[in-house]
């Protein structure tokens, strides 16, 4: 059951995240400034008026003598003139109305009903109707103001006045609105101008990824080794692009080993095939020549072992590679099968005069898989004898390294270039490329290779002085240290 994943663009993700956050953040300050500048609207408002009732609130504690509060008609004028003809009513305990100006005719303030001195500042709905803002302000005449201000000078306690000033606040609500419309415009100009600024930001922003894609696009199996490469890349893509390239120079040296590998196999079986059919030539031209049959059939099983042995070493590669190969970890002598792998070399190794030196103590214990470790040793010997030069000397040592040992095998060599080390254990690779010799196939050391990962170990190929060739075998385990001999 195939699994649809769901596709999006992380472009417009992005960008509608960024429009929405600045858009929330946006509206909220632009909220807070209307609420903020409504009251500071207000609040001047509210001094202006206060600062008139102040006016008016020395203007009764000054008036001249006169008996019963009766303001001069001179003094009214000032009050009105002083307040720009603005509503206001003065009481006095609260019972009548002392005074007020001409622009009443019936109608009174509202009054909220005070034995103390206090001050009241609200909304209400003035005598011709439109909305007002009023304060309310309640103060203590003494006797010094009392006899100023025409009051019984008999009287023993102080009277309670209320003074009540209202004005319009039509003017204050238009320009209250006024803001709260221009901001609503200016919002929504910034925020259609954001719109189109994060989207042409976030698009800019991108193209570099677009610039990789492009690329990409235009890769394929013999454009491997083009890099990408842009100038002044962001930060978060300098990883993604030195690892992409890494990427591609493993692919495009994949890809040069595999065609190669398939030349190489290619090579390797066209020889013997070429063998099997000159010889099947010549035995259908004497089919009588019993002699010669017996060479035929002598020769078509050397050619067929070849042939099974280069396939069975390809199966067991691509088992190996795939770990489809049960191991039975177990501990041995490093020296004793070193000494039953030599067995097998040993008519090679006397034909080219090649000496075996190994100075390994039999006390050294590992412990892996007995039977790929031992293809291991047989490989490297194999290698070793077939491609050491001759007169020379074999020489396999260990390094204790912590809780683990390095096998070493070193031979002498005039073959090798430093610069065939990255290949040699490549499939089928053969530093003659005529491969006029049959009997190997250049996979020993891939066995090696893929061995040593089967049974996670590690191997490590040098070249000293271009003359001796080194096989480093590392993270061996041993068992139970350094034991004593069998």
């Amino acid at each position: 059951m195939s699994v649809i994943l769901k596709t999006y663009s992380l472009e417009k993700q992005l960008s509608r995240r960024v429009i929405l956050l600045n858009t929330v953040i946006f509206s909220v300050v632009i909220l807070a400034f209307n609420i903020l500048i409504s009251f500071w609207l207000i609040h001047e408002h509210d001094e202006e008026i206060e600062a008139k009732a102040q006016v008016l609130m020395a203007l009764i504690k000054n008036m001249p003598d006169g008996s019963d509060f009766n303001f001069s008609d001179e003094l009214i004028s000032r009050l009105e003139t002083s307040v720009n003809q603005e509503y206001f009513q003065i009481w006095v305990d609260d019972q009548s109305v002392f005074e007020h100006s001409h622009s009443f005719k019936s109608i009174n303030l509202p009054l909220i009903p005070s034995n103390t001195p206090v001050e009241l500042i609200h909304d209400l709905i003035l005598p011709d109707g439109r909305r007002g803002r009023m304060i309310q302000v309640s103060f203590l005449a003494n006797k010094a103001d009392d006899a100023k201000a025409g009051l019984n000078a008999g009287s023993t306690q102080n009277r309670l006045v209320t003074l009540v000033l209202a004005n319009e606040r039509e003017d204050l609500d238009f320009l209250i609105n006024s803001v709260h419309v221009i901001t609503v415009i200016l919002t929504v100009i910034i925020l259609f101008a954001l719109y189109y600024l994060v989207r042409y930001t976030v698009k800019r922003s991108f193209q570099p990824i677009y610039f990789i894609n492009q690329k990409m696009q235009m890769l394929d199996a013999e454009k491997l080794h083009n890099k990408l490469q842009i100038n002044a890349p962001p930060d978060e893509l300098k990883e993604f692009i030195h690892q992409f390239n890494l990427l591609l120079n493993r692919l495009d040296i994949s890809f040069y080993r595999e065609q190669r590998f398939a030349s190489d196999v290619a090579h390797e079986l066209r020889t013997p095939i070429a063998e099997l059919r000159t010889m099947s030539e010549i035995a259908l031209k004497w089919p009588a020549d019993i002699a010669l049959a017996k060479e035929f059939y002598s020769g078509v099983y050397d050619v067929s072992v070849q042939m099974q042995a280069l396939v069975n070493n390809l199966l067991v590669l691509a088992r190996c590679e795939k770990g489809n190969i049960q191991l039975n970890n177990s501990c041995f002598s490093f020296k004793h099968m070193i000494r039953s792998c030599w067995r097998y070399f040993k008519h090679a190794a006397e034909k080219k005069e090649i000496t075996l030196k190994c100075d390994i103590p039999d006390v050294f214990m590992v412990e892996s898989s007995f039977s790929e470790f031992e293809q291991i040793i047989i490989n490297l010997m194999s290698n070793a004898i077939s491609y050491g030069r001759d007169h020379s000397e074999l020489v396999i040592d260990i390094e204790i390294n912590g809780e683990f040992l390095c096998l070493i095998f070193t031979n002498a060599t005039d073959q090798l270039e430093n610069s065939d080390l990255a290949f040699v254990f490549d499939r089928l690779w053969r530093k003659n490329k005529a491969r006029s010799s049959s009997a190997h196939s250049g996979i020993g050391l891939s066995l090696v290779k893929a061995y040593t990962e089967l049974l996670d170990l590690e191997v490590v190929v040098e070249l000293q002085d271009e003359t001796h060739f080194s096989v480093k075998l590392c993270r061996i385990k041993y068992c139970n240290g350094l034991i004593g001999a069998e």
